[in-house]
């Protein structure tokens, strides 16, 4: 067999394999030698019906048999011969294939990309600072009581964090929010709502709505504006100002429970300095947990810088496409429609491309580090890892290892993703040296 290489790009390539009249002529006997040896005729036992009968019981089935031979060995040898490390077949042609003559196969491949590495062993990152303060426990402390507050009706102005009965309309242009984005009431018309009056921007709720109600008392109208960011959704109301009209019906004031025996009951601990400690400890693992976070994205990002590579095209729409879905799921289930992302494709295909290059670009990095350090996954380590997951699904994991039997392009998937864990932990212990138990922590 020869085979020639042609470059498409730096990743891409076009592989031809051909087989001479001689090397087709084996292939066919061995085919026809198996069904010789195999088939069943009537009146006859296996392997001994007449040659020229076989052939022609089964010769469409012969036929694709010796083609479908031809195809795998020419991937087989090609890639080898070619010294080619195969990250997908894209494409692959065979041309007729037919006793006492040539074949001829045609693949287009992307390859794996061929890099030399950084000098990854010399990363350092700094330790992470864990210690917790006493206004640090103060404020989980509050914040569990303020998730078991009462809400007292009174009789004032409202003030900031006081819950506020309201109803409000808005309007855009003279005309109603809830005839231009009928699916999104919030942003529209609201007959009888609770607000948490001067709430945080983590709150879902309008902006202005939740400053505007501070102040206001029960009876009392106001009119207020609200200016959504250029790149809101919906789509609609993006660079829009929006006039809302609010009526309060009833305050609230929010009343924190004593930490008293029935709430310290309530939350599992024995006196409020062994819940203290608790939440202190709580507290040092989160913030080891998120600064480690932190490190690895470091070293990683850092690595991403220091080696430049060419990346399959295959790679980089599937990794993007892969983006894009989950995006669209996440949105999805926000209450945005797909009219949303019609209107922004282009953007969101843009931004999706962008961290699909990033991913992938890592991944081929970190996959080569684990090899030249000889890491690797361990029964016990895919075990955990396909537990997790399963809990993560909230499936059965006898359930989850069933339907993973199925699947082994989803069990190479899961080994993959947990041999990528292992190497950023290896190269954060590696960079952080003898400081590397200071920072460990059980999450």
């Amino acid at each position: 067999m020869n085979t020639s290489i042609q470059d498409q790009s730096d990743t891409r390539k076009t592989v031809t394999a051909s087989f001479s009249a001689e090397e087709v002529n084996s292939m066919a006997k061995a085919v026809f030698q198996e069904y010789h040896k195999h088939a069943q005729l009537p009146g006859f036992r296996p392997g001994k019906a007449p040659a020229n009968m076989i052939k022609m019981r089964f010769a469409k089935k012969i036929a694709e048999e010796l083609k479908q031979r031809v195809a795998i060995k020419a991937n087989e040898q090609a890639i080898e011969k070619g010294d080619l490390e195969l990250y997908s077949m894209i494409d692959m042609q065979v041309g007729d294939v037919k006793e006492d003559a040539p074949a001829e196969v045609v693949f287009t491949v992307d390859v794996v990309p061929v890099f030399s590495l950084p000098d990854y062993q010399s990363l350092k990152v700094e330790a992470v600072d864990s210690t917790v303060s006493d206004e640090e426990v103060q404020t989980a402390l509050d914040r569990i009581r303020s998730q078991r507050a009462e809400f007292n009706p009174v009789e004032r102005a409202a003030a900031k964090g006081d819950y506020v009965r309201c109803s409000y309309e808005g309007s855009l242009a003279g005309k109603p929010v809830t005839e231009i984005v009928p699916d999104a009431p919030i942003y529209g018309t609201q007959k009888s709502t609770w607000e948490e009056a001067g709430a945080d921007e983590s709150s879902p709720s309008v902006r202005a709505i939740a400053e505007g109600l501070v102040g206001m008392s029960k009876d009392e109208e106001k009119t207020v504006e609200q200016t959504f960011p250029q790149d809101f959704t919906p789509n609609e109301l993006a660079g829009k100002t929006v006039s809302y009209s609010i009526k309060v019906e009833e305050v609230r004031e929010r009343v924190l429970p004593d930490i008293d025996e029935a709430f310290l009951k309530s939350v599992q601990a024995d006196s409020e300095e062994d819940l203290r400690k608790r939440l202190k400890q709580e507290l040092e693992q989160r913030k080891a947990y998120e600064g480690r976070s932190k490190q690895k994205q470091e070293l990683v990002e850092s690595l991403r810088g220091m080696v430049e590579f060419p990346l399959p095209e295959s790679g980089l729409e599937h990794e993007t496409q892969n983006l894009l879905a989950s995006f669209m799921r996440r949105n999805l289930q926000q209450g945005a429609s797909m009219e949303d992302f019609e209107a922004h494709k282009e953007t969101l295909y843009e931004g999706a491309a962008k961290s699909a290059q990033a991913s992938l670009k890592d991944r081929f990095i970190l996959l080569k580090i684990a090899e030249a350090e000889s890491l690797s996954v361990s029964n016990e380590d895919l075990s955990q890892a396909v537990y997790q997951e399963a809990m993560m699904q909230r499936v059965k994991p006898e359930k989850f290892v069933a339907e993973l039997k199925k699947d082994r392009a989803r069990i190479r998937e899961i080994q993959r993703n947990v041999l990528l864990g292992k190497t950023v932990d290896w190269l954060l212990d590696n960079a952080l040296g003898e400081n590397k138990e200071a920072v460990k922590s059980d999450a």
